[in-house]
């Protein structure tokens, strides 16, 4: 959950930068299409992906954007599967002032029509390994052939302002150019579809995940300030469940907190996802409630959950030994909270 969640902003970070280089852009009366370009080559040579958009249209308080895609691996191109990411409609409205002070104040910023298409290998590397090893990697690690990047702000541990597009071909110095802080006080993510497919990996099934966010807002989204994050949605695999989120999510340290709460819900398409026990098998079960998570990667996990369920019948055989024994339970509370060491 933290790596996609680390991955989406990376790419909302460079959403962000296309917008507001075109905001500068328009101040020295660059066209659309060669703005495109730009925006092509930037999105490129920052996410190492071939990134494609539609259209652009620049006005001098706002910006609009269609057609963003973000390609998959050459070898899922060349095998037909889906890009990683389709963006259908991108608009923006700009606050122009804000560069007199050296700032791209994004006044708002809303995505629509969004699809994530996502995998993990058995080896478990995902198929964002690389993106997500490009926004981590130090600043004074380069590959041959990428521009050069400028600027104090930083995300994930990567300088982000100014690159030159790998097409350049420029990997030495140049002049610096200027410093942009990167503002959007209002952030709004619409129609998010995410889809997922796991093969078996580390002693679990191989599964695949839908879900589908009606709404994902961020009040005000600032380089490696805490952001506030709202969500609601639903998944249809493995099973049907309807779900509400809020989060924090520091992008300096990677640390997450987060309510969850979800109307009650068929645990048996989940229950197969869990390893097998020799002690309890569970037959039907409906649960429903309200989960609490801390983490601090590299550190701790905590959590508290508030949980009612409904309708249980499970086989149980204490101490994993004799005959099974059939259990139901019409309706069970449960409380429970801890932590673990990463």
């Amino acid at each position: 959950m933290a790596r996609i969640l680390k991955w989406a902003l990376g790419t909302i970070l460079v959403v962000a930068v296309l917008v507001g280089g075109a905001a500068i852009a328009v101040r020295v009366f660059v066209s659309s299409d060669q703005m495109k370009q730009l925006a092509e080559g930037y999105g490129s040579s920052f996410l190492g992906r071939k990134i494609k958009v539609a259209e652009l249209s620049i006005g001098l308080f706002s910006v609009e954007a269609s057609g963003l895609v973000v390609e998959g691996r050459a070898a899922a191109r060349a095998s037909g599967k889906a890009p990683l990411l389709k963006v259908e409609r991108i608009e923006a409205f700009l606050n122009p002032t804000a560069l007199l002070y050296k700032k791209v104040s994004i006044l708002s910023l809303e995505i629509s029509g969004i699809k994530i298409n996502a995998s993990r290998d058995s080896r478990g590397r995902l198929s964002f390994q690389d993106v997500i090893d490009r926004l981590n990697r130090p600043r004074s690690v380069r590959r041959r052939g990428e521009g050069p990047r400028r600027g104090r702000a930083s995300l994930f541990g990567v300088a982000a302002a100014e690159a030159a597009p790998e097409s350049a071909g420029d990997s030495g110095g140049g002049p610096a150019g200027p410093e942009y802080d990167f503002v959007i006080r209002d952030l709004a993510l619409t129609d998010l579809k995410v889809s997922f497919a796991s093969a078996a990996f580390g002693g679990l099934p191989a599964f695949r995940a839908s879900c589908r966010f009606a709404t994902v807002e961020i009040e005000k989204f600032r380089l490696n300030d805490p952001l506030p994050i709202e969500v609601a949605g639903e998944c249809a695999e493995p099973g049907a469940v309807k779900f509400a989120v809020t989060a924090e999510l520091d992008p300096a340290s990677g640390n997450l907190a987060l309510t969850s709460s979800f109307e009650p819900f068929d645990l048996m398409p989940f229950a197969g996802l869990a390893p097998p026990l020799n002690t309890a098998r569970l037959l039907t079960g409906v649960l429903g409630g309200e989960v609490n998570v801390s983490l601090s990667p590299g550190k701790k996990v905590t959590w508290t959950a508030n949980l009612i369920g409904e309708k249980f019948s499970a086989d149980l055989r204490p101490g994993g030994r004799g005959k099974w024994q059939r259990k139901h339970l019409a309706a069970i509370r449960l409380k429970t909270g801890g932590s673990y060491d990463i």
